[in-house]
């Protein structure tokens, strides 16, 4: 054994880490779950405006879609991995700034007396995921990196 090998192995290391999780955020962001979240979201905020035994119909079909696509997701997993807490918070504050999207849409279109306001507020909702998705991808990577190199 030379003195490099210990240094070989640690840069093997530090590289397969990096690849890890770079397969890790594109799976997570990967554009079809990304479609599928934007589906579910709108068809589960767009059930507001439905009679009443149809909006749980649709708001149950819409989170079955969402489990689904999770359940597909973690199955087809390159990599497994469990969060940080800072990935929970960064997951947490995605969510939060998308319900506030949601409301801010939902008021804008009462605002604007338009006839059913859930659905359009809904379609923003949707393409603020889709938008969210790919600016927060590159985000979520260097989180993850400096995360690496210091935890």
């Amino acid at each position: 054994m030379t003195e490099y090998d210990p240094r070989r192995s640690l840069d093997d290391i530090r590289r397969y880490g990096d690849s890890t999780r770079d397969a890790y955020v594109r799976h997570a962001f990967a554009t079809p779950y990304a479609l599928v979240t934007a589906v579910m979201l709108f068809i589960v905020y767009a059930a507001v405006d439905l009679p009443s035994p149809w909006r749980m119909i649709v708001v149950a079909l819409g989170l079955a879609v969402g489990v689904g696509a999770v359940a597909v997701g973690q199955a087809r997993a390159p990599v497994r991995r469990r969060p940080s807490g800072a990935e929970i918070v960064f997951c947490v504050i995605w969510g939060v700034a998308l319900v506030v999207v949601y409301g801010a849409a939902r008021i804008l279109a009462y605002a604007f007396g338009l006839p059913v306001p859930g659905i359009v507020a809904a379609g923003v909702l949707a393409v603020a995921s889709g938008v969210a998705v790919v600016a927060t991808r590159p985000l979520y990577r260097a989180m993850l990196r400096n995360e690496s190199r210091h935890g």
